[in-house]
């Protein structure tokens, strides 16, 4: 026996390896296709997002020298160059409460890539465009908090004249936004938006705003604009729709707002986890043996996730509007907001699309066929929520990509037990099953918290250490089923494998091989925790 579990180990060891080094390869092969297909703007932009300022500069460079001129990329080489400069005066911390700031969290010290000298010499460059040279020059006063007057007020002139220069009333809402000028802000934004058809970001900016400031009027006024509104999004539309209570026009955007920035290669990465996870999920439920009744019963257990992610948000739109529930930025409020708020809302959501399938359960299934129901509603509910995640910077979304569904599969898995139990009759004591929702909710509570909530500096290491409990109370929950679990270690490590590696392959695509592996470290963490504690648990059962 001890023999066969040694021979079984070295071989899942094998694979794993072997999935992981096709990954590394695929990776490579990735970094050079998106070199062709994406060019040096796009990888400038992922590294900027993700904290990367010195090698993003090096990008943005190179790009504000080509002619024909190009504007924004004078202006991020602009901004990107502010972010460096408050890094380095900020080593190893935030770089400030600049608004500016691309999220990412601490900051590591990184040398100037461009020095001073060398950004004067090209914005005066004579073969620049001289609206650009204009706009260029003003904006680079900006960054350094010493805007000219003179060229501010030919900035204005452009940007009011009938026909305005383009971009010009996109940089003076952001000098406004800079100088909390909100409502000014938002005017210059929809009137960049109303004038150009290619400016999507400036009217959600506009929208956002007198959406936070509640000037439903004005968002409305803007909405009658065709040229304005046909650059806004779904996710606005369903607040503007829930606002007015027009409820139709609320399930017309529902489901479009929850796809808005879902890239072809994000879902190709939620596909490929989302069939691995299913895989693990299925195996835990022992689909074979049954196929005719776990078949259905599993899918349509991941049918009810997906939709419990809806059911989830139609209460935070009610929870923001009603309860004024959000984040604060404060640690004492933010930590009740996220295990009261976000944590309780999402357990409660994929439990009541659980149910459904607890009488079915119960008379015709056993414990094992409720953690994995409970298991496939959690990775529905995780495979729809990995859409949204990419906002984030990348690795922010890598490590909410790789954690949150090991997350979502063990908390609902253990509920879904803790029901089973109950309607049983088999608790080991009375309430079990409250104590185990209030578990999970704390949980999954405390793991958005440390890693999502910006009062929270440097703590989101501290979310991969829910992995351990949770972990642990899963696979106690798997010991006590009974069968032979070794295909299913096999398939939990290939698994993770396949996860962690198409990861890295997307994020090689977008910053190579290198920045991917950076953005990775962090949620694979979580994958290392989980993956150790459910091989040193199960590799004797």
């Amino acid at each position: 026996m001890l023999g066969q579990g040694v021979s079984r180990a070295r071989g899942v060891s094998a694979l794993t390896i072997a999935v992981l080094a096709l990954s590394l390869l695929a990776g490579i092969l990735a970094d050079h296709l998106a070199g062709r297909l994406h060019g040096p703007l796009q990888r400038a932009r992922a590294l900027a997002q993700d904290g990367l300022y010195a090698e993003a500069e090096q990008e943005y460079a190179e790009l504000a020298r080509r002619r024909p001129a190009s504007l924004p990329a004078v202006v991020e080489l602009l901004d990107n160059h502010e972010l460096l400069l408050l890094a380095r005066a900020q080593p190893g911390g935030p770089a400030g409460d600049d608004p500016m700031r691309a999220p990412g969290g601490a900051v590591p010290r990184q040398a100037l890539v461009v020095d001073e000298g060398a950004i004067d010499e090209l914005l005066a460059a004579t073969d620049l465009p001289p609206d650009i040279a204009l706009l260029g020059r003003w904006w680079r006063e900006v960054t350094r908090r010493a805007s000219d007057s003179a060229d501010r007020a030919a900035v204005l002139a452009v940007a009011d004249a009938e026909s305005p220069v383009p971009w010009a009333n996109h940089l003076l809402g952001r000098e406004a936004e800079r100088d909390e000028r909100d409502a000014e802000a938002a005017e210059r934004f929809a009137r960049e938006a109303a004038a150009f058809d290619d400016r999507r970001e400036d009217a959600e900016r506009a929208c956002r705003r007198w959406i936070e400031d509640g000037d439903w009027d004005r968002l409305g006024a803007a909405l009658a604009r065709p040229a304005f509104a046909r650059q806004v999004g779904a996710g606005v539309r369903l607040q503007e729709a829930v606002r007015r209570r027009d409820w139709v026009g609320a399930a017309r955007w529902f489901f479009p707002s929850q796809y808005e920035g879902a890239t072809l290669g994000i879902i190709a990465l939620a596909l490929v986890s989302g069939l691995a996870w299913f895989a693990i999920c299925a195996q835990i439920g022992m689909v074979g043996e049954r196929p005719r009744f776990r078949v259905p019963l599993y899918l349509g257990a991941f049918g009810l996730g997906i939709a419990s992610t809806y059911v989830a948000l139609a209460a935070a739109i009610l929870e923001h509007r009603i309860l004024g529930l959000a984040e604060k930025g404060e640690a004492a409020v933010d930590v009740i907001y996220f295990v009261v708020g976000v944590g309780l809302r999402e357990e409660l959501s994929k439990t009541l699309l659980l149910l459904p399938l607890v009488p079915i359960v119960r008379r015709w299934g056993r414990r094992r066929e409720a953690l994995a129901c409970g298991a496939l509603v959690g990775l529905g509910f995780a495979a729809e929520e990995n859409l949204g995640y990419f906002h984030m910077g990348l690795s922010t979304a890598l490590s909410r990509f790789l954690t949150a569904n090991f997350l979502h599969v063990s908390t609902t898995g253990l509920v879904a037990v803790a029901i089973d139990d109950y309607v049983r009759g088999r608790e080991e004591r009375p309430g079990d099953l409250s104590r185990t929702l209030m578990l999970v909710v704390a949980v999954h509570g405390l793991y958005d918290f440390f890693l999502s909530s910006a009062s929270v500096d440097r703590g989101s290491f501290l979310a991969m250490l829910v992995f351990v409990l949770l972990t642990r109370r899963f696979v106690d929950v798997l010991r006590g089923l009974p069968g032979r679990e070794g295909p299913l270690l096999r398939l939990f490590c290939v698994g993770l494998a396949v996860v962690a590696g198409a990861s890295f392959v997307y994020a090689s695509a977008l910053v190579g091989p290198g920045h991917a592996a950076v953005a990775l470290l962090e949620g694979a963490l979580g994958v290392v925790i989980v993956a150790y504690v459910f091989v040193h648990e199960l590799r004797n059962v």
